[in-house]
């Protein structure tokens, strides 16, 4: 059709586009899906370029969780675990030295927490620590009882002192490591530099719920020792009973503990 002498003059002139789509049908049609093709075609090179500088792009950092504040009060079971190598640290996948089970007593609107450690003392003192004990943390002292001989000893580990307040994240402005998986559940661990001999301590508290969970307590209970990490289990948000807290009479004339 482009030696139709006909058609090429009728489609000259200044309106010879308007004039060709609508008396040359076939050819008009062809150049309107021929711009339809290269407006597509722009496009998506268009987009080809942007979901490139997409992928180029830095991508964003894990958002950081909020340093959690525990409950006033709560009860749990735990299992405690000397290994060697620095936290985080998972039973299930890494060696230990030893292991053991607890259970802690927590009330701080009387300003009290109660550990007892089942099958053995954890490593402050000068030789073996193979036996069970507990410290009662009540009236701004820490209580060691313990039954390193047939007759129980309790002498006074530290005065002044209280337990750690709910808050205590907060206040010593722990730096979040990322999330780990350990035992099964994922958590957030959390780590405070120490000023003094020990190093660091670490914590965590169960990642994605809803209800401020603790799941851990880590730190090296003498420098360059093997570390002590309590892996909490059976937590419960329940106050427990103030019997709890009560200092035995064996108490009542504790000296210094002389370790």
């Amino acid at each position: 059709f482009f030696s139709s002498r006909r058609r090429h003059t009728r489609c000259s002139g200044v309106s010879w586009a308007r004039r060709c789509v609508q008396e040359t049908g076939t050819w008009g049609i062809f150049y309107q899906m021929k711009s339809l093709i290269y407006l597509v075609l722009a496009l998506y090179i268009l987009s080809v370029g942007i979901a490139g500088l997409r992928l180029r792009s830095v991508p964003e950092a894990p958002e950081t969780p909020e340093i959690p504040i525990n409950p006033e009060y709560f009860v749990m079971d735990w299992k405690t675990y000397m290994f060697n190598s620095e936290p985080p640290f998972d039973p299930t996948t890494q060696k230990f030295n030893r292991e053991g089970t607890g259970k802690t007593w927590y009330n701080w609107k009387i300003k009290s927490i109660r550990e007892d450690y089942h099958d053995f003392c954890f490593a402050i003192f000068a030789e073996d620590y193979n036996f069970p004990c507990q410290f009662l943390n009540t009236q701004e002292t820490s209580y060691l009882i313990y039954n390193k001989t047939e007759v129980p000893t309790c002498c006074i580990f530290i005065k002044p002192w209280n337990p750690p307040s709910p808050d205590f994240g907060v206040r010593a402005n722990l730096t979040y490591l990322g999330k780990y998986q350990i035992e099964g559940r994922d958590v957030n661990y959390f780590q405070k530099k120490s000023e003094g001999a020990f190093g660091a301590v670490y914590y965590s508290w169960l990642a994605d719920s809803e209800e401020v969970i603790p799941t851990s307590f880590a730190f090296p209970p003498m420098p360059g020792k093997e570390w002590s990490i309590k892996h909490f289990v059976n937590y419960t948000h329940v106050e427990p009973d103030n019997s709890f807290f009560e200092i035995p009479e064996l108490c009542y004339n504790a000296q210094s503990c002389d370790l």
